[in-house]
């Protein structure tokens, strides 16, 4: 049976794993998009440019980053979430940093390095909190100590 938004009840939310899902699916979608881009696309980024090849990946990651607040939130005893919650913070950061360097049309080798290893770190803790999942259910912590 549905419950009405009215009905006293709390509705159904998203829960963090399902938002870690449509995140990654967002993420490697987007990823897709920037490599046809770059395949398709011989000058330099602008910031348009760069608007078009990598608003997907910037979605993705701030599913992501929504999934990990939301875990830590819900008091998680799963550490992966935290790992995609640093991740996706650190992702957007250089992200952010990669942007602006390419609107200065400079061509930025560091920005470049860091946003593979922020990637490396986001989809480590994807895995992290998927395989934790898998082990015990992932419930509050408060939940946990009570044994219920």
């Amino acid at each position: 049976m549905r419950r009405s938004l009215t009905d006293g009840r709390s509705p159904r939310r998203l829960s963090p794993g399902l938002l870690v899902a449509i995140g990654t699916a967002v993420f490697i979608a987007g990823r897709i998009v920037d490599a046809v881009w770059h395949a398709t696309h011989e000058e330099f980024e602008t910031a348009a440019d760069q608007l078009q090849a990598h608003t997907v990946v910037w979605v993705g990651t701030l599913v992501l980053l929504a999934a990990g607040a939301a875990a830590r939130a819900r008091g998680t005893r799963n550490t992966g979430y935290t790992v995609v919650l640093v991740g996706a913070i650190s992702y957007l950061g250089v992200a952010a940093w990669h942007f602006w360097e390419h609107s200065q049309l400079r061509d930025p080798d560091l920005p470049h390095l860091l946003l593979v290893v922020t990637n490396i770190i986001l989809f480590a803790g994807v895995v992290w909190a998927w395989a934790a999942s898998l082990r015990r259910p992932d419930r509050p912590a408060w939940r946990q100590r009570r044994g219920a």
